[in-house]
């Protein structure tokens, strides 16, 4: 191809053509020029083609820990939802006519529930992956890259889980020495204990400190549901917003 156009340059010059030969030079420019963009251009796709498959692999992977994050939530509110039960039992045997150990039975009975307190804690490792490498910006859709920033950027463990983390343990030690009596031990254990008898025990129900840590807890655990619903309703969002972007 280009000994033939070389071929038809020599020929305009030496036939002294130069009118005929100044177009052609002019339509030549004109093709090399065309090339050049054609070739920009396909450059240009091709890296559009590689960052758009690049998002998605990364669209893709934060998904799937979202999913797990939605399981996560969904599981631990049916944990707050059982020990928010333990609670309002707690609650409704506040009445002088229950007896410590009647009182204390909810709690005895639902121990690992009552006593405990799990954290939701996000996956972010997909997430994290990505801003090591300085790809947050290949998240095309503006909307998207900012709720993924503003839920990745939340402190799980600051504010309503600590305080709810906080009150349990509070109770837990507040309430645990009434209930290493004998009758329980011997319960528990299958043995004849040494332990103080109940009535031995002295009533921390006549305390002030006692309603204020049970009350605190009891709110901590309604707050802490609320904010696990909150999650979710983030978590479900940004999810369907995922998939928007994921070709089918």
């Amino acid at each position: 191809m280009i000994k033939f156009f070389r071929r038809i340059r020599q020929r305009l010059l030496t036939e002294n053509k130069f009118t005929r030969y100044l177009l052609y030079a002019i339509g030549e420019i004109i093709l090399v020029v065309i090339g050049i963009l054609i070739a920009l251009q396909v450059n240009t796709w091709n890296e559009g083609r590689i960052l758009k498959e690049k998002e998605k692999e990364y669209l893709t992977d934060i998904r799937a820990f979202l999913l797990e994050d939605k399981k996560d939530v969904d599981e631990l509110l049916e944990f707050y939802d059982e020990k928010q039960k333990v609670y309002d039992s707690l609650l409704t045997r506040l009445d002088a006519k229950y007896t410590l150990n009647d009182f204390l039975s909810p709690f005895t009975t639902y121990m690992l529930t009552t006593a405990d307190a799990i954290m939701f804690t996000i996956k972010s490792t997909a997430f994290d992956n990505m801003l090591s490498a300085n790809d947050i910006g290949i998240i095309s859709d503006k909307s998207l890259r900012y709720k993924l920033s503003s839920y990745y950027s939340q402190d799980p463990l600051f504010g309503t889980q600590d305080r709810l983390k906080r009150a349990t343990r509070e109770f837990r030690d507040y309430v645990t020495l009434s209930t290493v009596t004998k009758q329980n031990l011997d319960a528990w254990f299958k043995a004849n204990t040494l332990a103080p008898d109940q009535n031995d025990i002295e009533d921390f129900r006549t305390k002030p400190e006692f309603y204020q840590i049970l009350f605190n807890t009891t709110v901590s655990i309604s707050n802490e549901i609320s904010y696990l619903n909150r999650q979710k309703e983030l978590i479900d969002e940004l999810i369907e917003d995922i998939e928007k972007e994921l070709p089918d």
